[in-house]
Parts: C-alpha cells; structure tokens; sequence
C-alpha cells in the first residue's frame, strides 16, 4: 500500500512540435510576404504607373501558410507547451502577421468604398 501512495505521478512531457512548426510556417509566410510587396512600383511618374499583380500562386500560398501559422500557434498555446524562445517569437510573428494582415482587408475595404 505505501509504495502506491509514494510513487509521483510525472505528468508527460509536452513536445514543442506545435511551436516549432508555427515559427518555421511563420517565417515562411512572412518571406512570402515580401516577396509578394516587392511586386508594388517603386515610383509612380505623373500620377500614373505600370503595375504588375504578382502571381495568384503567390498570393494562395501566402494565405495558406498564413492560416495554417495562426492555427498553429493557438494550438501550441491551446495545448500549454512550454515557453521557449521559439514559441515566443512564432506567436509573436504569426500575431504580427495576424494584426497585418486583418489591417490589410480592412484598409481594402475602406477604399473599395471610396
């Protein structure tokens, strides 16, 4: 009966898979991100400028891994890992990434309007 009583019930370690994968799939939309940005003019003569959309490939990419970032960072959150350097800065890129992006389509919205 005592060896019962004394033994310690360890909770299971909890992987950081969930928090590395936010920051690698944050890295990656953000260099998406740019990529898709260095499409904009660098200059606009006279009011007007030849603007090429980047590529709609680009632009489902970027959504993809965007969604898939948040998603897994409030699912590292969700799960309660343990808070390392990498969890830090996934959350805080892909909330970041979150912020923009939400700025973004309302910004769009603004000016469809006008």
């Amino acid at each position: 009966m005592r060896d019962i009583l004394d033994e310690t019930n360890d909770p299971a370690p909890v992987s950081s898979a969930y928090s590395r994968l936010a920051l690698a799939i944050g890295l990656i939309a953000t260099s998406l991100l740019f990529w898709i940005y260095s499409y904009a003019p660098s200059n606009v003569t006279g009011g007007y400028f030849n603007w090429q959309p980047p590529p709609r490939i680009l632009t489902i990419l970027y959504l993809l891994f965007f969604v898939l970032g948040v998603g897994l960072t409030f699912a590292s959150v969700q799960r309660g890992e343990p808070w390392t350097w990498y969890k830090l800065l996934g959350t805080i890129l892909n909330l970041i990434l979150l912020v923009f992006f939400l700025g973004t389509v309302m910004f769009a919205q603004v000016v469809d309007n006008f």
